[in-house]
């Protein structure tokens, strides 16, 4: 069952702009016993109205980001991390090459200029050879979170 924090976290990966509000009301809505939490019938039945009003393509669209968020929010800490590295990891290489670790430095460090940028590479590029693995990815990334 998803309880109401689960929910938050949810609605605000769908929906980054939402969060609490839209979750009390998501709540509201799917909750048919009224005990706070969703469970999978109550899931099922939300989602089979909704697939009424939807197309295909969308419906199936949202459940993936809905299964990723709720798999994010319960994974713990070295998960998240081995997640967000095979999102980064665009080529599925194993390792981040320079395109790849330009884009995280860039994510890492919203609005960062180039020196900032590379500082960030050079932070996670233990060995210097211009790819990251997970094991050189992982350590950093634990220490600054």
């Amino acid at each position: 069952a998803l309880d109401f924090d689960e929910l938050v976290f949810v609605c605000r990966k769908i929906n980054p702009g939402k969060g609490v509000e839209e979750a009390r009301s998501q709540l509201a809505w799917m909750d048919k016993d009224g005990d706070g939490q969703v469970d999978q019938d109550e899931y099922v039945t939300a989602m089979l109205e909704i697939m009424q009003d939807v197309d295909e393509e969308t419906f199936v669209s949202g459940v993936r980001r809905v299964l990723t968020a709720i798999k994010f929010a319960k994974a713990d800490r070295l998960e998240k991390l081995k997640m967000v590295f095979e999102r980064v990891d665009e080529d599925d290489s194993g390792e981040l090459d320079r395109d790849e670790l330009t884009k995280l430095a860039v994510a890492l460090v919203p609005g960062g200029d180039e020196v900032k940028v590379r500082k960030t590479m050079k932070w996670l590029d233990a060995n210097g050879d211009a790819a990251v693995s997970f094991e050189e990815f992982k350590g950093p990334m634990i220490e600054a979170t």
